[in-house]
């Protein structure tokens, strides 16, 4: 480790005793219900066992410290009850390839996997409701519909999303199948009928054949007929797919989604093009479209300093100490804003000034184009600086810079590079918001990169 600031040992060894003693949470405990999982022995527990819980954790964030004794109490709990389930967990500072496998962006996610298929589990981290997610998950209901009065209390009693399935009786394969659909569905109510009369009143016909099943969504005024093979994750997929709008109308409650689509009055021109191609990021990404004649949302135009009635594509979200939003310059096409979302999902979109023909210096000039060529060098530590070329403090830190670059000149594997932040921007070169500082940290592998913004101070830097 290279220290480039006066204190920079006692630092160190200060975050090196936080760390330590932030992992005591999980080591204190008796966790002899709770399976410790790494990379070697992960897909075999998953391929043997039906259903598995496992928690995604990172040893130092207060969240992961918070879930410790619940998820150990709720493992204990199920085990004592002799539940069909396994809990585990993984450290995602050891095992960067589960995190990986798993998108695991967050420090702490939990996934319950049912034959290795996962789904999130978005409750409260409590043992409680552990328990409850989990007892759900293992016992199913799928409700029986034995008359039209009772197919039509159910159809005007409807709540949110459900799903009809007609079948020939009840000890069928296809009831078996429909109970284990309804195992990996949360929010989604499951009936079964084996009444012709019960089937024409969810819009399946007297003449329906066995097995159909049918998705309602009342408040949508919803019916999607089923056409694919009864099979327990085929017909999840098929609910999954359908349970959710393809393309969320912006609100007063989602102007934080990812993916924004400014369309005014060319809705119906560029809508189902954007429909269309959700579909292919529909795991990663939310789509959400702006009305920008309802004067009830109008003032997210301006949150995103849209004006005009131009239709416009921008990718939005918020991190840890500030937000980052990027607009599709040029055209607007099907191409354009499917390529626009792929560069957003690889952290790839950027602003840019002309990349400079020599960069011979010992301080090296960033811009949007070359970021990723120069910054994220894994082979690299990098220290880059983020100014405006008006800030007074970036002017008084500009000779100091300048010196400490030339006297460290001549380590190889050590990059001094400044960009300007009024003309360049890049995904990967996100401003946090840290106290007196402003800072981004760059987690490039096993390179740190420290950037630093409109603030002299310098700290250190490892490889």
């Amino acid at each position: 480790m290279r220290h480039l600031s006066l204190g920079g040992e006692l630092i160190t060894h200060l975050w090196a005793l936080l760390y330590h003693l932030n992992i005591r949470s999980w080591k204190e405990m008796d966790e002899k219900h709770v399976v410790a999982l790494t990379e070697s022995d992960f897909f075999d527990l998953i391929s043997t066992r039906r259903h598995v819980m496992v928690s995604f954790y990172h040893p130092s964030w207060g969240k992961s410290q918070e879930l410790a004794p619940e998820y150990t109490a709720a493992a204990a709990y199920l085990a004592a009850q002799k539940a069909d389930v396994v809990l585990g967990k993984v450290d995602t500072t050891n095992n960067p390839f589960l995190a990986d496998r798993y998108h695991v962006k967050e420090f702490l996610t939990i996934l319950f996997f049912v034959d290795g298929v996962p789904s999130p589990y978005t409750g409260a981290n409590s043992k409680i409701d552990i328990v409850e997610f989990i007892n759900e998950k293992l016992n199913p209901v799928v409700h029986d519909i034995d008359d039209v009065y009772d197919a039509k209390g159910v159809l005007n009693g409807i709540n949110g999303d459900a799903v009809v399935a007609f079948l020939d009786y009840p000890l069928s394969p296809y009831s078996v199948e429909l109970a284990a659909a309804a195992r990996m569905e949360d929010g989604v109510t499951f009936y079964r009928t084996f009444r012709p009369e019960v089937a024409e009143v969810f819009h399946m016909g007297l003449k329906a054949n066995r097995p159909s099943l049918v998705f309602m969504n009342k408040e949508m005024e919803k019916f999607t007929l089923y056409n694919g093979k009864f099979r327990e994750y085929a017909i999840a997929d098929f609910v999954s797919l359908n349970k959710l709008p393809l393309v969320t109308t912006l609100t007063r409650d989602n102007w934080d989604s990812i993916f924004l689509f400014a369309a005014g009055d060319e809705s119906s021109k560029f809508l189902p093009i954007f429909k269309k191609i959700e579909k292919s990021f529909k795991e990663n990404l939310s789509f959400v479209y702006v009305d920008r004649y309802n004067q009830d949302i109008i003032r997210a135009a301006k949150y995103f300093h849209i004006y005009g009635e131009q239709t416009m594509v921008l990718a939005s979200t918020r991190y840890k100490g500030g937000e980052w939003t990027f607009y599709l310059q040029g055209e607007i096409s099907e191409d354009t804003i499917k390529k626009f979302a792929q560069d957003f999902l690889e952290d790839n979109l950027y602003r840019t000034s002309p990349v400079p023909e020599c960069n011979d210096g010992d301080v090296k000039l960033v811009v949007g184009e070359n970021l990723k060529q120069i910054v994220l060098d894994e082979s690299k530590d990098v220290l880059l600086e983020i100014y405006a070329p008006w800030s007074v403090d970036c002017q008084a830190l500009k000779p100091t810079y300048n010196k400490l670059a030339k006297h460290l000149h001549g380590i190889e594997s050590l990059i001094i590079a400044k960009m300007d932040g009024t003309t360049n921007e890049h995904q990967r070169a996100k401003v946090y918001i840290c106290y007196v500082m402003c800072c981004s940290v760059l987690p490039v592998y096993r390179q740190l990169c420290l950037i630093l913004v409109f603030f002299p101070l310098v700290l250190f830097l490892e490889q």
